[in-house]
C-alpha cells in the first residue's frame, strides 16, 4: 500500500507540473497573440492616417492647380494696368511713383512665376527630382531664393557639418518646406532668424530658430495637424504640408520652445544619395 501511495503522490505531482506548464504555455501564446494584434492595429491606424494624409495632399494639390489657373487672368490684368501706370508716371517725371510701380511689377512677376511653377508641377510625377549638389551649395541656393523677399530680416547662418560637404539630391518639396519654416520664423521675429545646418553620410539636419513669443506645449503638439496654426489668422496649411512633405521623404520634424524665447524647429531629411 505504501508503494501505491507513493506512486499516486508522484502522479498528482506530475499532473500539477503538467497543469502549471500548460498554463504558462497558454499564457505565453495568448500574450504573443495579443501583442501581434496590438501591432496590427497600430499598423492599420498608421496606414489609415497615411491614406487620409495622402488624400488631403492630393486635394490640396488639385486646389492649388485650380487656383493657379483662376488667378492667371486677374493677375495679367493687374500687370497690364501697372505697366500703364508706370508709363504715365514716367511722363509726369514722378520718380517715386516709378519706383513703386517697378516694385509692384517685380512682385507680379514673382507671382506669375509661382503660379507657373504650381501649374507645371501639379501633374508631374517627377517634380521632386533635382540635380546632385553639395549640401552647402543647396543651402546657399535655398537662402538666396528666400532672402529675395526678406531683405530686411536679420539671418544668421551656421554650417557645422564635416568638410568637404557631402553631396545630395534635393527635392523641390524640401526646398518649399524649408522656405515655409523660414517664413514663419521671420514673421515671428524679423530681427533675428538663425539657421544651423549639419549633415552626415545619410541625413541632412537643419535647425531654424527665432526669438518670437513662442507657443504653449499643447499648441506645439498640434503643429502639423490638418488644421493648426501659430498665426492668429492662419489655417495651418503651410505647416501641415511641410510636415507631410518631410515625413513622406522619410525624414522627421519637431518643434520646441527655445530657452531664451522663441521656437526652435529641427528637421532631419535624407540626402537622397
Amino acid at each position: 500500500m505504501a508503494g501505491m501511495e507513493g506512486q499516486f503522490s508522484d502522479h498528482i505531482m506530475g499532473m500539477w507540473i503538467g497543469f502549471i506548464l500548460s498554463t504558462h504555455l497558454m499564457a505565453y501564446f495568448v500574450a504573443g497573440m495579443a501583442d501581434s494584434l496590438r501591432k496590427r492595429n497600430a499598423l492599420l491606424a498608421a496606414m489609415n492616417e497615411q491614406i487620409f494624409r495622402d488624400e488631403r495632399l492630393v486635394a490640396l494639390g488639385s486646389l492649388a492647380a485650380g487656383a493657379a489657373h483662376e488667378l492667371g487672368t486677374p493677375l495679367g490684368t493687374i500687370d497690364v494696368l501697372t505697366h500703364e501706370l508706370a508709363r504715365q508716371a514716367k511722363k509726369l517725371n514722378d520718380a517715386e511713383m516709378v519706383d513703386k510701380m517697378t516694385l509692384i511689377q517685380g512682385q507680379i512677376k514673382r507671382c506669375k512665376d509661382v503660379l507657373s511653377s504650381i501649374t507645371k508641377t501639379a501633374g508631374d510625377d517627377k517634380y521632386n527630382t533635382g540635380q546632385v549638389q553639395t549640401v552647402d551649395q543647396y543651402v546657399d541656393n535655398v537662402l538666396a531664393q528666400w532672402q529675395i523677399s526678406h531683405l530686411d530680416v536679420m539671418l544668421e547662418k551656421h554650417l557645422i557639418g564635416p568638410s568637404p560637404a557631402n553631396k545630395m539630391v534635393p527635392e523641390l518639396g524640401l526646398t518649399h518646406a524649408l522656405i515655409n519654416l523660414l517664413d514663419n520664423a521671420a514673421q515671428a521675429s524679423p530681427e533675428y532668424v538663425s539657421i544651423t545646418i549639419n549633415w552626415d553620410d545619410k541625413d541632412l539636419f537643419v535647425t531654424i530658430e527665432d526669438k518670437g513669443k513662442g507657443m504653449g506645449k499643447r499648441e506645439l503638439q498640434q503643429l502639423g495637424n490638418p488644421i493648426a496654426s501659430s498665426k492668429d489668422m492662419g489655417l495651418g496649411i503651410g505647416i501641415y504640408l511641410t510636415k507631410a512633405t518631410i515625413e513622406r521623404m522619410g525624414g522627421h520634424i519637431n518643434w520646441e520652445n527655445r530657452v531664451g524665447g522663441g521656437i526652435s524647429v529641427m528637421v532631419r531629411a535624407p540626402l537622397g544619395i
